[in-house]
């Protein structure tokens, strides 16, 4: 679950760029396809920029892997947001899931609540917006 709050700048031309702040909550791996414990983290990227790439703690867990954590990226009203989870493993990370987003999709909509999401690694993940501009929800498929 993550949730993107509008804390952004309403002046000032498209291009320019805005802080947004964006709420990572939880992730919910479905119990069949994970038994053992997960250490993970979310990466959050903005237009693909390493110099806007944010990165949460590590968490650990099984059934639900909580963070309540806020990354702030500077971003344009047109930017494309790329949220991934990872599994980290001693030698290598591994994705267990991955969702995208055009801001400037979810502006013109009005912050409608609209389904969009990405294949991840064991089939898919699902992610829901909320009114608030937000991502409600990430769950492992």
């Amino acid at each position: 679950m993550a949730a993107a709050s509008s804390s952004r700048a309403r002046a000032g031309p498209p291009c320019e760029k805005s802080p947004l702040s964006v709420k990572v909550v939880s992730v919910k791996p479905k119990a069949q396809s994970r038994m053992a414990r997960m250490n993970c983290y979310v990466e959050v990227a903005g237009d693909g920029l390493p110099s806007e790439t944010k990165k949460t703690g590590k968490q650990m867990g099984i059934s639900e892997l909580l963070w309540n954590e806020i990354l702030t990226l500077n971003v344009t009203a047109q930017s494309h947001l790329e949220l991934k989870v990872w599994i980290c493993h001693t030698l290598r990370n591994e994705l267990l899931g991955a969702a995208s987003v055009s801001l400037g999709s979810l502006l013109k909509g009005g912050g409608k609540r609209m389904d969009q999401g990405r294949a991840g690694r064991d089939g898919g993940t699902e992610m829901g917006w909320d009114g608030r501009m937000g991502m409600d929800r990430m769950e492992d498929g």
